[in-house]
């Protein structure tokens, strides 16, 4: 099948969960994903999933608590951490927060409140294995592996093979020709219509560094609360970024808005490569 920029028919159940609409339809889309009412992580393209594994963060925790790059692969169970950090420098470093009243007064106090979280920061191809743990303030380099079970709490080299608690440097997934050869050409920058396209041959692609490639372009971030309920996921479109500012959704372009009110409609839907075009 030969994917296009136009609009393409598809056919899915009408009993499919929602989560799973989701990624059909936004799974190669950059998104904000808001995990409590001020916190988010940022993922990119081919990451969707990224957005339903982080745990624990604080209430008070603001801003970007992590960042994942595109087309990453995450096995199940693996926990992506955007907790605050205990004070460890401090004589006292516990919290009050099994105490309620006490914990409502020390959240006025800086040195008994939690230290804000270090976002984690996980690169483009990046494959996390079962039960991994990502910790705050890691740092994940492109095309690398975190074995089953480790627990990445510092810096992972760029297409290494990380493993082991606390995870440690195990060897290199690719030698260093072909490091040097994918890390000039990107193949998780490529466009979409162009990456489609070219599925058959794409480890070849991913290391020719004279072929012409088709490189992806600026697009806005589709900004979405993301929650677990007992009926699954659930998620709520907040709107989309404008560089930094969050714009509503009616400020979208007319083919965005088609694009996302049909999700949740029993059909007919249509997929679109690239909805901001």
């Amino acid at each position: 099948m030969l994917i296009t920029h136009d609009p393409m028919p598809v056919e899915i159940p009408k009993d499919m969960p929602m989560g799973a609409r989701l990624r059909m339809f936004l799974g190669h889309y950059d998104l904000r994903f808001y995990v409590t009412e001020t916190a988010y992580i940022d993922v990119g393209r081919g990451s969707f999933y990224a957005g339903n594994l982080v745990e624990f963060v604080v209430e008070e925790a603001a801003g970007c608590i992590g960042v994942v790059g595109q087309f990453c692969n995450f096995a199940t169970p693996c926990h992506l951490y955007g907790g605050g950090e205990h004070r460890n420098e401090l004589p006292v470093h516990t919290v009050e927060a099994n105490i309620p009243f006490f914990d409502t007064i020390s959240k006025a106090i800086p040195e008994l409140r939690p230290r804000e979280p270090d976002p984690f920061h996980i690169g483009n191809g990046v494959v996390i294995s079962g039960r991994a743990q990502v910790l705050p303030g890691a740092r994940i380099g492109d095309g690398s592996l975190v074995a089953a079970g480790a627990v990445v709490a510092g810096e992972v080299e760029p297409f290494a093979i990380a493993g082991g608690v606390p995870a440690r440097h195990l060897r290199y997934r690719l030698d260093e020709e072909t490091r040097a050869a994918v890390a000039q050409v990107r193949p998780w920058d490529f466009d979409i219509v162009y990456r489609g396209n070219n599925l058959h041959r794409l480890q070849e692609l991913a290391v020719d560094t004279e072929a012409p490639h088709v490189y992806r372009k600026p697009s806005p971030r589709l900004v979405l609360r993301s929650s677990m309920t007992d009926k699954g996921l659930t998620m709520q479109a907040l709107g989309f970024l404008d560089g930094e500012v969050m714009r509503p959704l009616s400020e979208a372009p007319p083919r965005a808005q088609a694009y996302l009110q049909q999700i949740p409609t029993d059909g007919p839907h249509f997929w679109l490569a690239d909805m901001w075009r």
